[in-house]
């Protein structure tokens, strides 16, 4: 079967490059200790191998997985698997690919099933024709679209396809190779591609990158460049990963990082990363311009790409357990700051990097048994509701009370009809406080003080 010999290859090379080295620590770097939360079949996954997850422009995300194709809506997940006898579904369980093109059409790969586009308005999967003269079906590892319209799909055995126009709304065409189309991409050893906002092709081969650009006469070369690594066989895959808001794009083999500027082609930086990585190109970069990735010692790094500063992040289960085995495979932040990373079977690690916000306040002896805050300022100093009105200076952790200046029973409270919290430009502001027998009001338009 190729298909599981493609798939034990690629796990093989995995574990034998990155089982070594588990147990080695990142220097003297302090771990930053996370809540992380594992999803594994028990919560809706047909499978714990990912091999690519896509944020889509409906809201919705989608696991390819070993068993099936997944689709989260925030609630529940929905498995879309072959269907005997069904021509509309998809041909084959074992997903390993996954696009959004720009008229929202979604495009599968698969480890031996070939590739399928599913329109989300139908529901309906359609099983995209293979080219005879292209040989034994290939396991396809990624699929790229162009500002042309064009969809490039790179296989396993280092192949490269197109479907021409592929991103359209009519009939498809078939899958054939891409020298039938464009002759000059003669090329049989590909590892990663990649395509740019600005039409060109970013092609990765196994010891040169070379990149295309789109003129009236076709595809003309505007950059071969010597990888200055040897490749080796088994050796962590290098990859290509896009960071559009730069106008950089990155070539990662494994622990290193080169940096091009998309315009020019020209190299701009080198990067080292933590940790060795197993598919380069399923890095994630996100809003503010970090690398995400797997370090050492079932940790993970983020990189600063404006500074080069790093941290290291350990991601705990509940009850401080670290995560079961190592090996990510995709990654990606969805639109609410959720880390997603996909593992080689344990299923899917969930991130809120949303609660990195959050701050504890420990005091001893602390007055604060149930608060609530009702303002803060400019510079972070917060207001808290508690028996009587205090203040938290968040930076310095200082916690200091604050005289009311009147009081006014529950009756008065009604007559009243309660206190605005906010905070005035010259002032700290209006502030409510309840207490077991009263209600306090304090109006401090006056007051100015530093807490």
């Amino acid at each position: 079967m190729p298909g599981l010999a493609h798939t034990m290859r690629r796990l093989l090379i995995f574990f034998l490059f990155v089982g070594p080295v588990i147990g080695v620590s990142f220097g003297q770097a302090t771990p930053k200790r996370v809540r992380a939360e594992l999803i594994t079949v028990d919560h809706g996954l047909p499978q714990g191998l990912i091999w690519s997850i896509l944020p889509g422009s409906q809201g919705f995300l989608w696991f390819a997985t070993k068993d099936g194709l997944a689709r989260y809506d925030g609630y529940e997940y929905r498995v879309f698997r072959n269907i005997p006898g069904d021509t509309t579904s998809l041909a084959g369980n074992h997903i390993t690919a996954l696009l959004e093109d720009s008229l929202g059409f979604l495009w599968i790969g698969t480890e031996q099933d070939g590739l399928h586009r599913y329109d989300p308005r139908t529901g309906r999967f359609a099983r995209i024709k293979r080219d005879p003269r292209l040989g034994q079906l290939a396991g396809i590892v990624s699929i790229e679209s162009d500002t042309h319209g064009d969809l490039w799909v790179l296989e396993y055995s280092g192949g490269l396809c197109v479907v021409p126009n592929g991103v359209a709304a009519g009939p498809l065409p078939a899958l054939g190779a891409a020298a039938d189309h464009y002759p000059k991409l003669e090329l049989n050893a590909l590892r990663s591609i990649r395509a740019t906002l600005n039409g060109d092709l970013w092609l990765l081969e196994r010891d040169e990158l070379s990149v295309w650009a789109r003129t009236s006469d076709g595809l003309v070369e505007r950059l071969r460049w010597k990888v200055p690594w040897p490749w080796v066989e088994f050796e962590h895959p290098p990859g290509l990963l896009h960071h559009a808001s730069a106008g950089h794009m990155l070539l990662v083999w494994e622990k290193r990082v080169i940096v091009f500027d998309e315009r020019s082609v020209e190299v701009v930086d080198t990067l080292e990363l933590p940790g060795l990585q197993f598919r380069g190109s399923e890095l994630v970069i996100d809003a503010q311009d970090r690398l995400w990735g797997e370090g050492l010692d079932k940790n993970w790094f983020r990189m600063d790409l404006r500074t080069g500063t790093t941290e290291v992040i350990k991601p705990e289960l509940e009850g401080g357990h670290a995560l079961p085995g190592t090996g990510f495979l995709a990654w990606i932040m969805d639109r609410t700051g959720v880390v997603w990373a996909g593992t080689s079977g344990y299923g899917l690690v969930k991130y809120r990097s949303s609660t990195e916000r959050f701050q504890t306040f420990r005091f001893q002896d602390s007055p604060i048994q149930h608060s609530a805050i009702v303002a803060t300022d400019l510079e972070g100093r917060q207001l808290l509701v508690h028996e009587e009105l205090m203040a938290l200076n968040a930076t310095e952790g200082v916690l200091k009370s604050i005289a009311l200046s009147m009081r006014w029973t529950h009756a008065a409270w009604s007559r009243v009809g309660g206190c605005v919290p906010g905070i005035h430009r010259d002032a700290i502001g209006w502030a409510v406080v309840r207490s077991m027998n009263a209600m306090d009001c304090t109006f401090s338009t006056r007051v100015r003080k530093s807490y």
